[in-house]
């Protein structure tokens, strides 16, 4: 009875997924090795081919020591972080993305992740525009760009503005009124209401914003002056930028806790997924997924006990058990090297990991692509 019952719920799971799993699109907590992080010139390519390089050079993207943190943000202090660098203007630095399954109109996407300017040399504050670092791009292309996230300097020093353009048709650039602390880490949400017909998608961003409750009103919102509608979005890129005549440049910056998600919900870890905390039973997304090498499964425990942490097939079988053993209450991670009990490395497919402590229990699903 209690296999039936397994196999009932996943395959709910597979014919209703935004009901068990909602729609995150990948967790990166750059849980690699210290390193380059994409696969440039050669170089060490850290993330297994997670992050790929599209432009520039000299500069390389790294993955670091160190992690930011930001309370009741499910992808908090995890593993590394990456950081980068601002650079001479004119001179050449890297840019990278990582893709993530095609999105079509109409839904919203939403990006949110962790941010620490750590030098306030930057665009200076008459600048129009700034230098974006991060945007979101189509499966085909690295030059059209949807959500530029920017910064720029501030009116006083160790201060700086973030600003937001929702394509490169825009002609402006919207700034934040308020201005942030150099060496202070802030919690950014950008979200891009991706909608059939022309110059009528949305882009939003949030610093700061609460993780409780519905979405908040955003701090910047503009409307997409593109005259034709995007094919599709798939790509979350970061950037690290310059020009020779205005002297305009992206911040030194460390950069932690990316969610891609096309719920509010899946970001806060409210509707459906409680906050992530050390008061409460919580299963999160694992990271990444799709997962290729390892998974990192994140969870909170309200009480100590016996806890078991299992993966399972679509036919409710277990495939692997990660964890089975007694736990403290709190916060916890385990890694996982993707190999079922025989010791083998399980094939490519729709998996789902189930947390239980005897009383409750959580499952999400989990992709194997190799």
């Amino acid at each position: 009875m209690k296999r039936l019952m397994l196999v009932g719920i996943f395959m709910m799971a597979l014919v209703f997924p935004a009901m068990s799993q909602g729609a995150v699109l990948f967790t990166e907590n750059f849980d690699y090795d210290a390193g380059v992080l994409g696969d440039s010139a050669g170089q060490a390519n850290v993330s297994g081919g997670n992050w790929v390089h599209f432009s520039g050079g000299g500069l390389l993207i790294e993955c670091v020591d160190g992690n930011l943190a930001y309370p009741s943000y499910t992808a908090s202090d995890i593993g590394r972080m990456i950081q980068i660098v601002r650079h001479t203007p004119g001179a050449t630095a890297e840019d990278i993305y990582r893709q993530f399954t095609t999105q079509t109109p109409d839904i919203t996407l939403y990006a949110s992740f962790l941010f620490k300017v750590t030098h306030d040399s930057m665009s200076p504050d008459t600048a129009t525009h700034g230098q974006y670092f991060t945007m979101l791009m189509p499966s085909s292309s690295t030059t059209i760009h949807f959500g530029r996230v920017t910064t720029k300097m501030g009116s006083s020093a160790g201060k700086y503005k973030f600003g937001l353009r929702a394509t490169s048709s825009n002609s402006s650039t919207l700034w934040t009124t308020g201005e942030y602390d150099v060496n202070t880490a802030y919690l950014v949400v950008l979200a891009y209401e991706y909608i059939t017909g022309n110059t009528n998608d949305v882009a939003k961003l949030w610093i700061n914003p609460s993780l409780t409750g519905a979405e908040p009103p955003a701090d910047l919102t503009q409307t997409s002056a593109l005259t034709t509608d995007p094919v599709d979005i798939a790509r979350l890129a970061i950037r690290q930028g310059s020009t020779t005549s205005t002297s305009l440049v992206t911040p030194s910056a460390d950069i932690d806790g990316i969610i891609v998600a096309t719920t509010w919900g899946e970001i806060t870890g409210v509707s459906g997924n409680p906050p992530f905390s050390n008061s409460v039973f919580s299963l999160m997304p694992c990271s990444p997924n799709p997962a290729s090498r390892d998974a990192r499964f994140s969870f909170s425990l309200a009480n100590q006990g016996k806890v078991d942490l299992s993966v399972f097939n679509v036919l409710g079988q277990k495939v692997a058990t990660v964890y089975s053993g007694q736990m403290a209450a709190g916060q916890h991670s385990i890694s996982w090297n993707l190999k079922g009990q025989n010791g083998r490395q399980l094939p490519n497919g729709v998996y789902f990991y189930n947390l239980s402590d005897g009383s409750r229990s959580s499952t999400r699903r989990l992709l194997i692509l190799k």
